[in-house]
């Protein structure tokens, strides 16, 4: 009888610590990511707003003339990438990193918070000494953009909470 006991406890604890997260994914693409970002594209993505962190800004593009506007502002080497704006938006990520490369990591939200949170991430090593311009140009689904007004940036664990233009 403790054996049967003892595997139906075992079964319980196992599904009850597999309960939903309360983050979920987003799907999203990567267009594009270059060593970029300019004073015209800080301008645009600071839009009025007062309060601006100078080293982290996002854009959201909801067509193509937004896009193409903000795009020829980072002075990209890569031509503009396509995106389907009757279905899709795009998010610019633009900070600045290390000398380490930073990456995309993932594109979430959490439970009971309307925002997206953007992570990325820099390898460790001997390069954090060193600032240099990164930008991330993603597609999303425009059921997860709209009515969006903040994203919060997730960089290397630090996390900023940063508005639209």
């Amino acid at each position: 009888m403790k054996r049967p006991l003892s595997l139906f406890s075992l079964l319980f604890l196992l599904t009850g610590c597999t309960g939903s997260s309360s983050e979920e994914a987003v799907d999203y693409k990567l267009l594009a990511s270059e060593n970029q970002l300019t004073a015209e594209f800080a301008e645009i993505a600071s839009g009025d707003h007062e309060e601006v962190d100078f080293s982290r800004y996002v854009f959201l593009a909801e067509n193509d003339e937004e896009f193409n506007k903000a795009f020829s502002t980072l002075n990209y080497q890569e031509e503009i990438p396509d995106n389907n704006f009757s279905s899709n938006s795009v998010l610019i990520v633009a900070l600045y990193e290390s000398g380490c490369q930073a990456e995309l990591m993932e594109i979430f939200r959490e439970k009971e918070d309307p925002r997206l949170h953007v992570s990325v991430e820099e390898p460790d090593g001997d390069c954090k000494t060193i600032a240099n311009p990164r930008s991330f140009i993603i597609s999303l689904p425009k059921t997860e953009t709209n009515d969006m007004e903040e994203v919060v940036l997730i960089d290397d664990g630090e996390e900023s909470v940063i508005s639209f233009n």
